[in-house]
């Protein structure tokens, strides 16, 4: 028990919630992630029309025609009936590949974190392409600003030399 002197705290779950709700903008953000979740498991019973029926005579309808308030598409099918019906496809593929990454990583986290040693050095080399992933990217993005390794003159490479020297002159 608490004496008279000292205050007892709300707890920390109370405390998230209470800053949680302050915030305008999270409770905002956590209102449409919620339409969303629900559009998703709601969204193919309530379409205002088939989302498949096409109809050249109501095709590239614009937004805000009687009937479409998202218009139509290039077969003149309802936009607004199609993003209800997709919404559950694109939730699946966005969360499915998420929780298996969670469940193989936790699941190898515990196992190295229990064997030690034995366990740990293969799943060290098994993030290596995780580390790689930064300059992969910018070996994507900007080739030129990547030095080329593969034989024995590579740094003599032009392309290495305009993106890694300023005396290079052309």
């Amino acid at each position: 028990m608490a004496s008279q002197g000292e205050e007892r705290s709300d707890g920390y779950w109370r405390g998230v919630i209470r800053r949680f709700l302050a915030d305008r903008v999270a409770v905002a953000a956590a209102l449409v992630v919620f339409a969303l979740v629900l559009l998703a498991l709601v969204g193919q019973w309530i379409t205002p029309a088939d989302p498949f029926q096409a109809s050249m005579l109501k095709r590239l309808k614009p937004i805000g025609t009687e009937g479409f308030p998202l218009g139509t598409d290039e077969l003149g099918r309802d936009m607004l009936s199609r993003l209800m019906v997709g919404a559950k496809l694109s939730l699946f593929m966005g969360i499915t590949p998420v929780l298996v990454a969670f469940l193989i990583g936790s699941a190898l986290g515990i196992l190295a974190g229990y064997s030690g040693g034995f366990i740990n050095g293969p799943k060290r080399l098994g993030s290596s392409p995780t580390l790689c992933m930064k300059s992969s990217a910018r070996a994507l993005a900007c080739p030129a600003l990547t030095p080329c390794t593969c034989g024995p003159k590579a740094m003599e490479s032009k392309t290495v030399k305009r993106g890694f020297s300023e005396e290079y002159e052309s």
